[in-house]
C-alpha cells in the first residue's frame, strides 16, 4: 500500500482508494504496481493505492483483487482495514478503479456499506466472464483451479465475490461509468443494469442501487477520459449527489440548447438500427462500430463507402448518442481506409456523400465537449476527402 497527502486529512471529508486494473507493459515493471499518482497531486486529501498481490506473480496480469490460496479473505480483510482507517480519521473511503480495479471498487463497496462510495469504470462484474486466458492464468497461478463453473463455485464457498451483478448496493453510493463502444463489457458486465432500460437511446440510469451512464469515451476498453475522472472526484468531493455528477457528465456529451439541423437527405426508413451499438446493413448483416472488419467487404457499397449506414443516426434534430455512433464509425472507417493502400479510389459520387457528412458534423466539434478530442481529426479527414474530389 501507499499512502500519500496525509497532511491533507480533513474531518468529514474522503480517503481516497485507487484499485489498480491490468498490469502492462510487465517485462518493464516490477510489483508492487499502484495507481493514483496523477490523482493524489491534485486531490485535497488522503490518497491510498493498493497493489493487487496477485499481480506480483509474473504469470498474473489481472487478479480483481480476489485473493490466493491461503488468502482468500483478502476482500474482506482490505473493506474492513479501509474502513477502519477512514474511521479513525473521522472521513469516509471513495473507491475508485477501472476494469479489474472497477470490480474491485464494487466488490469492496459493497463489503462496507453505507459508510462507502464507489466510482468504477468500465469494470468486470463478473470476472470468470472476462476473457478466457487471463481468468485462467490467475486462477491456475493464484489458486491452482482451472476455468470452469466449479471453480467459480469453489471460490464462492471459501468467501470469495466473484459476481457482484446479484448483489444490492443501495446501502453504498455507487456510480458507473461504461464507455459506450466497449462491446464485450457492455454483452457481459454491464448488460444487468440496463436490463429493463433503452440502452440504444438512453445514456444514464439506476438499477440495482448503482447510478450509470454509458457515453463515448472510444473504441474498446478504453479508459474513462482523465478530466472526467477528476470532474466526478471534484463533485463528490464538494458534496454533489450521484444525479448532480451525472447532469455534469451529460452536459460534456449533450449539451442543452445545442442547436442542430437534422441531415435527412437520402436516409432510408427502412435503415434503422436494432442493436447496441450494432449497425444494420442492407443485407440484414450487423455491423459492430470500432470492431468491424472492413476489409471483409468485399467491394465499393455506398452504404459503407458513401456512409449510407449511418445518415439513419444523423436524422434526429438533437445531440444523442446515434450522432456519436456515427462519428466513430467515420473515425474507424477512416483509420482502415487510410491505411489501407490496396484500396481501389471510390467513385466521386461517394467521396461527395462523405463530404457532405463532414461538412455537417464539423461545425458541432469545437462547440461540444465530447466532440472536441476529436476535431481535428475531422478536419484533416474533410481536408483529405476534399482533396479526392476531381478538380472543376
Amino acid at each position: 500500500m501507499m499512502l500519500t497527502n496525509t497532511g491533507k486529512t480533513n474531518s468529514g471529508g474522503y480517503l481516497l482508494v485507487v484499485f489498480n486494473g491490468a498490469v502492462r507493459n510487465r517485462a518493464e515493471s516490477s510489483p508492487p504496481f499502484y495507481s493514483g499518482a496523477g490523482l493524489a497531486r491534485s486531490y485535497p486529501g488522503p490518497v491510498l493505492s493498493i497493489s493487487d498481490p496477485g499481480t506480483h506473480y509474473n504469470e498474473v496480469n489481472l487478479a480483481w483483487y480476489a485473493g490466493l490460496t491461503g488468502f482468500e479473505t483478502l476482500q474482506k480483510e482490505l473493506a474492513a482495514f479501509i474502513h477502519r482507517l477512514s474511521k479513525n480519521h473521522g472521513i469516509k473511503p471513495f473507491l475508485l478503479g477501472s476494469s479489474g480495479g472497477g470490480f474491485a471498487s464494487l466488490c469492496l463497496a459493497w463489503l462496507i456499506g453505507e459508510d462507502a462510495t464507489a466510482l468504477a469504470m468500465n469494470p468486470q462484474t463478473d470476472f470468470f466472464r472476462y476473457f478466457p486466458s487471463p481468468v485462467a492464468r490467475y486462477l491456475q497461478v493464484c489458486y491452482g483451479l482451472p476455468r470452469t463453473p466449479e471453480a467459480q463455485q469453489d471460490l464462492e464457498e471459501r468467501g470469495v465475490i466473484t459476481n457482484v451483478q446479484g448483489l444490492d448496493f443501495t446501502k453504498p453510493r455507487v456510480l458507473v461509468l461504461q464507455n459506450m463502444f466497449d462491446a464485450h463489457h457492455l454483452a457481459h458486465h454491464f448488460r444487468f443494469l440496463s436490463a429493463s432500460g433503452d440502452l440504444q437511446h438512453g445514456t444514464t440510469g439506476h438499477d440495482h442501487g448503482i447510478d450509470w451512464m454509458v457515453a463515448p469515451w472510444g473504441f474498446g476498453h478504453q479508459r474513462v477520459w482523465p478530466e472526467h475522472v477528476q470532474l466526478v472526484i471534484n463533485a463528490v468531493h464538494d458534496g454533489l449527489t450521484n444525479s448532480e455528477v451525472l447532469r455534469l457528465l451529460q452536459q460534456q456529451f449533450y449539451p442543452e440548447g445545442t442547436a442542430i439541423e437534422p441531415m435527412t437527405r437520402l436516409v432510408s426508413e427502412e435503415a434503422v438500427e436494432t442493436k447496441f451499438p450494432m449497425l444494420v446493413k442492407s443485407d440484414g448483416s450487423t455491423l459492430n462500430i470500432g470492431t468491424h472488419d472492413f476489409d471483409k467487404e468485399d467491394v465499393i457499397t455506398e452504404e459503407i463507402h458513401g456512409w449510407g449506414i449511418i445518415r439513419p443516426l444523423l436524422a434526429g434534430g438533437s445531440l444523442g448518442p446515434d450522432l456519436y455512433r456515427a462519428l466513430y464509425f467515420i473515425l474507424h472507417w477512416a483509420k482502415w481506409s487510410q491505411g489501407n493502400v490496396q484500396l481501389p479510389p471510390p467513385p466521386s459520387h461517394l467521396i461527395q456523400q462523405r463530404v457532405e457528412i463532414l461538412h455537417w458534423l464539423l461545425p458541432l466539434m469545437e462547440e461540444t465537449g465530447g466532440l472536441m478530442p476529436h476535431a481535428s481529426s475531422i478536419k484533416a479527414l474533410l481536408e483529405f476527402e476534399l482533396s479526392q474530389l476531381p478538380k472543376t
